[in-house]
């Protein structure tokens, strides 16, 4: 007896109607995984990570650099928004990105991809809660920490600033399903994860402008979503116009990284059904 007849017997639907009952309801189903997703990421989350990676780094880094540079002698708006940027960085890949790896390793990833639904909406639902909670800390521990240094930037255009925070934290989460995948895949996942953390750092002008980097590695910071958000945040801040070519690389990276990212989910899916396991990685 097929699932379908199975579904149809239970709940008295005949079954000719079992599979179209059962897609109407994919939706709600989807929302309901994401959902239990998100609260079992809510209650797993390791605060020292949060702590460390969220509020510690980006005031660390606000802290020395605002103060070894002195009152004047750095764009002290540039240096709050890029220690914000570069905790995102480090949420993406220290807690959202390793969640899939992580059931792999804790055990309960099989299990996941063998449900309908299963691996694309718990990843969806834990790296959005994971994205969520670190965005709120980076926030609340950025703000303090810029307030008391004086630092505070004031936005001159509240309704670009919000779009440009928006679609960063939208272009994070989507980087967070793909590097999940790809973390998954690898042999050495925390390796790897070290590895990608400082390079975009710089490749993204979250540490230093792009302006003093080699010619030839500017080019490579354009498919880095953090780089265009950031420039539309500094935008905003000061009251200055978007460019168009960064808001359309910003949306054009989230799509791009969304695509990616489903591509990824199957990849996994396929190899997971074909060897039977991913333990071996």
């Amino acid at each position: 007896m097929n699932g379908s007849t199975t579904e149809a017997v239970r709940t008295g639907v005949r079954p000719a109607f079992a599979a179209q009952e059962l897609e109407r309801r994919r939706p709600i189903r989807a929302l309901r995984s994401i959902a239990a997703a998100a609260r079992l990421q809510v209650k797993v989350s390791s605060m020292p990570q949060l702590v460390v990676s969220s509020a510690l780094q980006p005031v660390v880094f606000i802290v020395v650099v605002l103060t070894a540079a002195g009152p004047h002698g750095a764009d002290r708006e540039r240096v709050v928004l890029g220690g914000a940027l570069l905790a995102i960085w480090s949420a993406v890949v220290w807690q959202a990105g390793l969640t899939l790896k992580t059931d792999l390793w804790l055990g309960t990833l099989p299990g996941i991809c063998s449900r309908n639904l299963g691996l694309a909406a718990v990843a969806i639902g834990r790296s959005l809660a994971a994205s969520s909670i670190a965005a709120v800390v980076i926030v609340c521990a950025v703000t303090v920490t810029s307030a008391l240094l004086g630092a505070l930037p004031s936005i001159a255009d509240p309704v670009g600033f919000t779009l440009a925070a928006v679609l960063t934290w939208i272009s994070a989460l989507a980087m967070s399903l793909l590097l999940a995948c790809l973390l998954l895949l690898s042999r050495k996942a925390i390796r790897v994860a070290e590895a990608l953390v400082y390079p975009v750092f710089i490749l993204g002008g979250l540490l230093v402008p792009l302006d003093v980097l080699p010619a030839w590695l500017r080019p490579l910071s354009s498919v880095l979503s953090l780089r265009w958000g950031g420039e539309l945040l500094s935008d905003a801040a000061a009251g200055r116009p978007g460019a168009a070519s960064a808001w359309c690389w910003l949306l054009l990276l989230v799509v791009a990284y969304a695509v990616l990212a489903r591509v990824a989910f199957a990849i996994v899916l396929h190899r997971t059904r074909k060897e039977g396991s991913l333990e071996y990685h």
